[in-house]
């Protein structure tokens, strides 16, 4: 579960940024 959250955070870091 805590996997699942880091990736959730990483995801939305990764939209804010727009890689």
């Amino acid at each position: 579960m805590l996997r699942q959250c880091i990736w959730t955070t990483v995801t939305a870091t990764a939209t804010t940024m727009q890689w």
